[in-house]
């Protein structure tokens, strides 16, 4: 049994070497929480779900070749609809005004329960699209109805709000705005505009990134895009696999490409390839973060282990006496190892604060999240054990070298 009293006497006769292993933990700790809270928060964020059935799906989007270039007629979505609805292995096609992760968040709104300025006031993602939208796109809606043909209106270049009286939300925005009740029937103010609350989509994800807790804040509205510059083309594949979508992609490319005059081009990608490009930083910035977290974890122990090692070996005369009195092989490891935990839980404790005044620089600085206690967790188990399985390997070694097991 370690007597406490004579671990902490033996701590503060070497109060140099002991208050430089809770400085290494300290500073380790408050890095690695840090790395690890960076870390998964990025690994979040690439494996974000869209809420539309990615597979199979293919996004064309209309671009003008430099400026002055000659934009085309209003029709001409209609007539890429009809073109690429004959390409083999298409069997949906719907105009819509933007799609999840394209990066570009054209259409945007002010949504609110109430009237004017006096309620809370969420910026929303305003999707549209025709009649084909949600079957092509493939997203769900967990309570309430899909919008009848009836109710669509055609759009301007500009959708006119004041003619659209039914409205679609997330389930996010849902939970902001009306809380955790199904706000089916419930009027919503977009933009000032009145609009009830038909149905709420279970996830759809926003063309641009604006935080984790503001992903997927949208609404979907009745509206037939008309504008060719703002809107794009949805394509659903097959699902026969023996249609490859790549050879698909380059057969709607040149169908589309047929129809067009003047300087303009029709870019054309599976959504697949449209979502790795948009998350294209997040995943070098994740292995980046992943080799940082690897590389602080190899110094943290080979540091901790040089110290720790030169902590037990300064401890020859202590084991002698001890082994001279009785004491076991066990009970001398026993000793280190909780005499290490004292020292490391010191440490851990003193890294947190210096872990939140890291963290919070950052969320000034960098505009990072607050970190959450799982990163905390993570990171003092992950230092605990690099502690525990450094002192481990000398500490056995110690008692050997008095010739008693």
């Amino acid at each position: 049994m370690v007597e406490f009293s004579l671990l902490l006497r033996a701590l503060r006769r070497h109060k140099i070497i002991v208050a430089i292993l809770v400085l290494e933990f300290a500073i380790t700790f408050a890095i690695l929480s840090n790395v690890f809270f960076l870390t998964a928060q990025r690994f979040s964020t690439l494996y974000q779900k869209s809420g539309i059935q990615e597979q199979r799906l293919v996004i064309a989007t209309l671009h003008s070749d430099g400026f002055g270039a000659l934009l085309p007629s209003s029709g001409i979505l209609d007539e890429a609809k009809g073109v690429v609805a004959a390409v083999p292995g298409v069997i949906g096609v719907s105009i819509v005004g933007q799609t999840p992760f394209s990066g570009n968040d054209m259409w945007r709104s002010k949504v609110s329960r109430t009237r004017g300025e006096g309620g809370a006031t969420v910026d929303a993602s305003t999707y549209s699209g025709d009649a084909q939208a949600m079957s092509v796109l493939g997203f769900k809606i967990s309570s309430g109805r899909w919008f009848s043909r009836e109710e669509f209106e055609s759009g301007g270049a500009i959708p006119e709000l004041s003619r659209i009286h039914l409205v679609l939300i997330t389930r996010q925005l849902a939970n902001k705005i009306f809380g955790k009740t199904v706000p089916l029937g419930e009027t919503l103010y977009v933009t000032g505009v009145p609009m009830v609350v038909i149905g709420v989509i279970d996830v759809l994800s926003r063309p641009a990134y604006y935080g984790a807790d503001k992903s997927e804040d949208a609404i979907f509205l009745p509206v037939i895009p008309s504008s060719a510059v703002t809107s794009s083309v949805a394509v659903r594949m097959s699902d026969n696999l023996r249609v490859p979508v790549e050879p698909a992609v380059h057969a709607i490319t040149s169908s589309l490409q047929r129809i067009l005059r003047g300087r303009s081009y029709w870019k054309v990608s599976s959504f697949q390839e449209q979502r790795r490009k948009y998350f294209e930083t997040d995943s070098a910035a994740l292995r980046v973060l992943t080799l940082a977290l690897v590389a602080i974890s190899v110094v943290a122990l080979n540091a901790i282990s040089a110290s720790s090692g030169y902590w037990v070996r300064q401890r020859s005369r202590h084991v002698a006496i001890r082994r001279a009195i009785g004491a076991t092989r066990g009970q001398i490891v026993a000793y280190f190892l909780i005499e290490n935990a004292v020292i490391c839980m010191t440490g851990l404790f003193v890294g947190a604060s210096l872990a939140v005044s890291v963290n919070l620089w950052m969320v000034r600085n960098l505009g990072v999240g607050f970190i959450p206690p799982s990163s905390f967790a993570v990171g003092a188990a992950l230092l605990f054990s690099i502690g525990q399985a450094a002192v481990l390997y000398p500490s056995l070694r110690m008692p050997s070298e008095f010739g008693r097991p």
